[in-house]
């Protein structure tokens, strides 16, 4: 008799993520590698520019330099109220940071690459698909929108503004 064939996956495959509320029925994650930091801020310390895109908040002092804050929801299209963000993730690539406001950390969890869907069209909200590198289902059917801290760095979406660099 043969033995049933095994689901394990390789541990190549696994990645870390900080998983956060996206909107409201979203789970959002950003791989860990991704991140420089995640902090608890209040709205006030931010300091508003003027004529900046909506999902623009302004620009806060962190660790000692200015750096550019984005709600995250605004940015990928679900609108939401940044008056109940608290939580922020500064997120790294290519030299360059960039905060984000969310609404609350979720978890901190592994995730197996191969278990991710590509996203099709019509399934999420238009805007989000130039920040989506696909979603996982986790085990209690809710949706992990895996975002792709990249794309969002070089977004023309939250305006042409300099990002920090510290690659200099």
């Amino acid at each position: 008799m043969s033995e049933p064939e095994s689901t394990t996956y390789i541990e190549e495959d696994k990645e870390r993520f900080v998983l956060f509320e996206l909107g409201i029925k979203y789970i959002g994650a950003i791989p860990v590698n991704y991140i420089a930091e995640v902090l608890q801020i209040s709205l006030t310390a931010i300091l508003p520019v003027p004529e900046v895109p909506v999902s623009v908040l302004g620009l806060y002092n962190w660790r000692g330099e200015m750096l550019w804050w984005v709600d995250l929801e605004h940015l990928v299209g679900l609108q939401g109220d940044s008056g109940n963000k608290h939580m922020a993730i500064v997120i790294q690539a290519r030299g360059k940071y960039l905060g984000l406001l969310v609404r609350e950390l979720v978890d901190l969890e592994w995730l197996f690459r191969r278990e991710m869907k590509s996203s099709a069209t019509g399934l999420f909200p238009g805007e989000l698909y130039s920040f989506l590198e696909g979603y996982f289902i986790n085990d209690d059917k809710k949706t992990i929108l895996n975002l792709e801290p990249v794309a969002i760095l070089e977004s023309t979406a939250w305006g042409d503004r300099a990002l920090m660099d510290r690659s200099s």
